[in-house]
């Protein structure tokens, strides 16, 4: 079934995903701001003799596609690196052919209620309340009470309504959804901190 299937990975970069699905038969294109996580998906293609295609863009702006020109877009959890889902899901639903599937993760907002030090560096620390929501590091930042690594990029809560009827103001239907727990992550012992669903666009 995938043979001949167009997929398009959305901010997927990284050299995992994307060979996994060439390698399954997909047509396979990944789409990412960093050409650092592109150039890993290159070396992976090149060493197992995949063919695979990236593409250096900003899911904040219009895609570099045509109207409908993938079968399945996946989109793991990374658009907690966007503010404003808005455009990204106009798009998606405008590359994806009638009857095309979106597959998107995202984290469950409320991990960003705890400070991600304490939770990550200090197993030690008892965790309590540090933030509200919405959370915006950008703005945290700005406020100087936390400090981002260039290196990892600012990242913006996002309600489930921006998540869920996002997808549905621009005419996806929701047809699956999936809650999951990272096991290394001390705040799964308290409920699911990855959230996925599966949409169809009618």
């Amino acid at each position: 079934k995938a043979k001949g299937k167009k997929l398009l990975g959305l901010a997927c970069g990284g050299g995992q995903q994307g060979p996994v699905f060439a390698m399954n038969g997909y047509e396979t294109t990944i789409m990412d701001f960093s050409e650092s996580q592109l150039e890993k998906d290159r070396q992976v293609a090149d060493r197992e003799g995949l063919s695979l295609i990236t593409v250096q863009a900003d899911m904040t702006k219009t895609f570099p596609f045509a109207d409908q020109s993938f079968d399945i877009i996946f989109c793991p959890v990374s658009n907690v690196y966007i503010e404003n889902l808005d455009t990204m899901w106009r798009e998606a639903y405008r590359v994806l052919k009638k009857g095309g599937l979106l597959m998107v993760g995202y984290m469950n907002p409320w991990i960003y209620m705890y400070d991600g030090e304490d939770v990550w560096e200090h197993p030690e620390k008892e965790l309590s309340l540090a933030y509200h929501l919405p959370f915006n590091s950008r703005q945290l930042e700005a406020e100087g009470r936390i400090n981002i690594d260039p290196a990892y990029g600012y990242e913006f809560s996002h309600t489930l309504e921006e998540q869920i009827r996002g997808q549905l103001k621009q005419g996806f239907a929701m047809i699956d959804f999936y809650e999951s727990k990272d096991k290394n992550n001390r705040l799964s012992a308290f409920g699911s901190d990855y959230l996925a669903n599966l949409s169809i666009k009618l």
